[in-house]
């Protein structure tokens, strides 16, 4: 009998749906909509809707991080409902993209000579002779970094929430992808590298835009709602800070907040010694 009464409740209990516990209204629920087919509540839908409020494309830095990213920034595909939330079209397939090191290694030699030159290159001031295939690699992404620079003067920040979900199934929140954020880790990378080869080339004043931009890259993912989001905002501001300290040492600085001309004597740029026999440092 007990058994029986047991398999009655499971039986009833699929072909009922669930009812919540307490009525959905302003008395019990902060978010009240909007609602799936089942009339479960949809959070990321509510929550995009309050994270992007007065907020359009083209004020959007994110946007232009995607225009610099591409389609794949994980090499994975992107739901079309990210970008419809973002408000975008899906970049393109082909464009200047930003090519990490994988990409643009031709060997595992090459690879690992640019792990090994990005973590002391964004240190102190170098030259393309010290470490040559971090400078090639920067000059491969020159376009996608200035789009880079152009979205870091965008004055918002909205980075869509979209729960992956299974056919017929709710969507959890917790499990939304952030397929950009990471790749703002390489980008802080590449604007800090750059700004201590122009400083090795004695070119401060475009050394302090990649790093001032580095910055506002920094505060803008920071933003985000996610705590990765958070988290990456402190790392991308820390690369800034390292950078920035040793362009303070070496940079000629008049009264003003801008560093003076080349022309002015600096100290020397000191030796990175990037080059792959060389891993005393």
């Amino acid at each position: 009998m007990l058994v029986f009464s047991l398999l009655l409740v499971c039986f009833t209990g699929i072909e009922d749906k669930p009812q919540p516990k307490l009525p959905i209204g302003r008395e019990t629920t902060y978010v009240t909509g909007p609602l799936d087919k089942d009339g479960y509540i949809e959070y990321d839908a509510a929550l995009n809707a309050r994270l992007s409020n007065g907020i359009t494309p083209d004020q959007n830095a994110n946007v232009l991080i995607w225009k610099a990213l591409g389609p794949r920034p994980e090499s994975e595909s992107v739901a079309a409902e990210y970008f419809k939330a973002l408000g975008i079209s899906p970049p393109p397939e082909k464009g200047d993209y930003l090519l990490d090191f994988k990409s643009f290694a031709k060997d595992q030699q090459v690879l690992r000579a640019l792990e090994d030159q990005l973590g002391r290159a964004i240190q102190r001031p170098w030259t393309a002779k010290e470490c040559p295939e971090l400078a090639a690699w920067l000059i491969s992404n020159d376009k996608p970094l200035a789009v880079v620079i152009e979205a870091s003067k965008r004055r918002d920040y909205f980075n869509p929430l979209v729960a992956p979900h299974a056919e017929n199934e709710t969507g959890v929140l917790i499990g939304a992808r952030l397929p950009s954020v990471q790749k703002c880790r390489t980008l802080a990378g590449a604007l800090a590298a750059r700004a201590m080869l122009q400083c090795g080339d004695r070119r401060f004043d475009e050394a302090w835009q990649d790093l001032m931009a580095c910055h506002r890259l920094g505060r803008l993912v920071g933003r985000g709602a996610s705590l990765i989001e958070a988290l990456v905002g402190i790392a991308v501001e820390q690369v800034a800070r390292t950078a920035e300290l040793a362009y303070l040492e070496r940079a000629p600085l008049d009264g003003e907040r801008n560093p003076r001309s080349p022309a002015r004597s600096a100290r020397p740029a000191g030796q990175v010694q990037c080059r792959r026999q060389d891993r005393s440092l």
